[in-house]
């Protein structure tokens, strides 16, 4: 059975304004992961008592939310009459190949192969601070013919059932963060999809509307959207350091994503013209997985020499050479993976 009941589409256009959202959303989750080290050191500027660190890193909370938001997105863009195992096919092989071999690369950094542990490392997405998201990306992807079909049919009811779902279990954990649940143990109940379900259903939602109109208005009302995003910004990073909650699983996020995005979309509406920018937001979005997998790694062997992060002069030498190593290293990576793709046919 289809996965639509809609005829395929032609080809369309490549969104450039996905690819800067998702360029944006990889470079928040790299300078997240950099500045939580410096989130407590001492700087002699501060902003709204926050030290830059802080501040950074609890700006850049919107991204791993972002990437199930843009995943929803992206796959109500083309409507392919895909059975549900082809559908599944396609994506798991797309995304548990590389899920696999960087759990076990980032298994034998840690040096922990014992097969209980690497199995729960599997399941959870623990061998490193960011592969929490493959798993539950997976868990989108096997319910995505419901999701889909609920969303079509309802449209809003959808949106707010999805998003009553991600507040009341984002909710729990933000007040045991403020230790209103001291009692409650909620295990690994944050990896089930229900607590991130309003960024992958919005998602899916908002593409139904005419992608043309939202543009438009995001680009005229840039200016009251950036100024909007600025004053939450420093509202939510002040409440982060009031409650001393810093993680991504907090109510505010479910504001941050669909804002972030409509600023996104309203800023590369007026910055896509400047020459040759286009051409590199798209080549960092076919690259941003790579770099997404292989960051930690990065980050993990530069924070081995000391000289290279110490301060806050460090912290910003850190986060660049992380990027660029990464980079770096993901465009080794494609051409590794399209050199076995021409061997392959000659062996066989």
């Amino acid at each position: 059975m289809p996965l639509s009941a809609h005829p395929a589409a032609p080809p369309r256009t490549r969104r450039t304004e996905l690819d800067f959202l998702r360029v944006l959303a990889m470079a928040a989750v790299i300078l997240g992961h950099v500045t939580a080290a410096y989130i407590h050191n001492e700087s002699s500027f501060t902003l709204l008592g926050m030290n830059p660190a802080f501040f950074l890193n609890q700006a850049a909370r919107f991204s791993v939310p972002m990437f199930f938001f843009l995943s929803g997105f992206s796959l109500g863009l083309r409507e392919q009459p895909l059975s549900y195992p082809a559908f599944l096919k396609e994506r798991f092989l797309r995304i548990l190949p590389p899920y696999l071999v960087w759990t076990l690369i980032y298994e034998l950094w840690n040096a922990s192969l014992a097969p209980r542990r690497l199995l729960r490392d599997l399941l959870t997405g623990q061998a490193a601070p960011h592969l929490y998201f493959i798993p539950i990306l997976l868990q989108f992807y096997l319910l995505y013919p419901l999701l889909r079909r609920w969303v079509d049919r309802q449209p809003l009811g959808s949106v707010l059932w999805s998003l009553a779902s991600t507040l009341f279990f984002q909710g729990l954990y933000y007040e045991k963060g403020l230790g209103l649940l001291p009692d409650l143990s909620l295990g690994q109940l944050w990896m089930l999809f229900p607590v991130w379900l309003f960024y992958f259903t919005a998602g899916m939602a908002l593409q139904r509307l005419d992608r043309e109109k939202v543009r438009i208005h995001c680009k005229e009302n840039t200016a009251p959207l950036l100024v909007l995003l600025a004053l939450f910004v420093c509202l939510y990073c002040a409440l982060s350091r009031f409650t001393g909650v810093l993680d991504s699983i907090k109510p505010e996020i479910t504001l941050f994503v669909p804002l972030v995005f409509l600023c996104g979309t309203a800023v590369w509406g007026w910055v896509r013209g400047l020459p040759g920018l286009e051409t590199a937001v798209v080549f960092l979005s076919r690259l941003s997985m790579d770099i997404y997998y292989c960051h930690v790694l990065v980050l993990c062997l530069f924070r081995l020499i000391p000289r290279v992060h110490v301060g806050m002069s460090g912290m910003v030498l850190l986060l660049l050479a992380t990027f660029a190593g990464s980079l770096v290293l993901a465009v080794l990576l494609g051409a590794l993976r399209r050199l076995l793709r021409r061997i392959r046919p000659h062996s066989a």
